[in-house]
C-alpha cells in the first residue's frame, strides 16, 4: 500500500451497538490521491474489531506515509496506539495528523510538522505514480 489512513475509535471498551458511518474525514483526502494513482488503504477501528491485524498486514510493505484523523479526547489514545505500531515497524515513515483536533489545536499538532496532504506523497514520489510504479 502506498498510503495507509486510520480512523481511530472515538470510545474505549466494548460497544454494544456500533453506529458505523463512512469515514468522510479520510475519504476526502484519499480521493484526489487515489485519482492520481496512489494505492490507499483505509482502516476504521470503530468499524473493524480486527483493525490491528489489518494495519499490520498493510505494513508488510513500507508505506509513503500514515495518515490519522482524530477528535480531541479519548480518540487520541487510540490514534497514538496505531501510530506506535507504524513507528515500531518503520521509524522513518511520516505520520500525518488531521481532523478536528488538528484544526482546533494547530500549534500543538504542528509541533513536529513535516509536510501536508497531498503534498507529501507527491514529493516522496517526485512524480505521479504510473501503473508500473505501483
Amino acid at each position: 500500500m502506498d498510503i495507509i489512513l486510520f480512523n481511530p475509535s472515538p470510545r474505549s471498551g466494548k460497544q454494544v451497538q456500533r453506529r458505523v458511518e463512512l469515514p468522510l474525514s479520510l475519504l476526502c483526502p484519499a480521493t484526489p490521491l487515489d485519482r492520481q494513482g496512489y494505492r490507499i488503504k483505509i482502516i476504521d477501528e470503530f468499524a473493524d474489531p480486527n483493525w490491528r491485524r489489518e494495519l499490520l498486514e498493510g505494513l508488510t510493505q513500507k508505506p509513503i506515509c500514515f495518515g490519522v484523523t482524530c477528535m480531541t479526547g479519548p480518540q487520541i489514545l487510540h490514534a497514538l496506539q496505531a501510530c506506535k505500531l507504524v513507528k515500531n515497524r518503520y521509524p522513518d515513515v511520516p505520520i500525518i495528523w488531521g481532523g478536528i483536533h488538528a484544526s482546533l489545536l494547530p500549534e500543538q499538532t504542528l509541533e513536529k510538522r513535516e509536510e501536508t496532504f497531498p503534498e507529501l506523497p507527491i514529493r516522496k514520489y517526485r512524480h505521479r505514480p504510473e501503473k508500473g510504479d505501483l
